[in-house]
This record gives structure tokens, sequence and C-alpha cells, in this order.
């Protein structure tokens, strides 16, 4: 009885699942990277899923990675991360971009 007051049981995380018309309805600049080794869910059929239904969003395979590919691919990670900032323009209704800056 001591052991079950004093061990909490984790719960199984659950992915979050959107549907096709929340996924077509992102609007900002998405980038979705995804390790190849995934086994929660097919990494090709959400990259496949993805291309079909919003295709404004930014996909990657990572090789050689699964769930934790940011520790296990970090440099590659950090890098496709850090590109794809550097490529958004940042636009906020009211404020001029010279007023914000340029992401470098």
């Amino acid at each position: 009885m001591l052991a079950r007051k004093s061990f909490k049981f984790r719960h199984r995380m659950v992915p979050t699942v959107f549907s096709d018309q929340e996924l077509a309805a992102i609007s900002i600049p998405t980038l979705f990277l995804v390790g190849e080794n995934e086994k929660i869910y097919s990494p090709q059929e959400a990259l496949n899923r993805l291309r079909q239904k919003a295709p404004q969003i930014r996909t990657m395979l990572i090789p050689g990675a699964g769930q934790v590919l940011t520790i296990v691919q970090k440099e590659m990670v950090n890098r496709l991360i850090l590109n794809f900032l550097k490529g958004i323009e940042i636009k906020c209704p009211g404020v001029s971009p010279a007023a914000t800056g340029k992401h470098r």
C-alpha cells in the first residue's frame, strides 16, 4: 500500500492527431521533422499525408533517428531549424518589417 502511494503510474502519451481540415488551415510557416525510425506511427505515411493535405508545411525525414531525433541527430536538426527560421519573414499586422528586423 505504501508503494502504491509512493509511486505513480505513468500514463502513456498519445500523440495529437490533427484532422485534414486543421492541417490544411495552418497558415503560419511550419516545419515538420520526423525520424526515419519513428515507432509510434509510420514516418512515411505522416509525410505523405502532410504533402497531400497540407503542402504549405515543410517536411523533412531525419535519417538514423527515431523519436529522440533532437538528441541522435542534434547537429542536423539544429541546422535545419535555423535554416528554416532564417527564411521566415516576420509579418505582424500594423508592424513594418524594418521595425521587427530580420532573422539571420
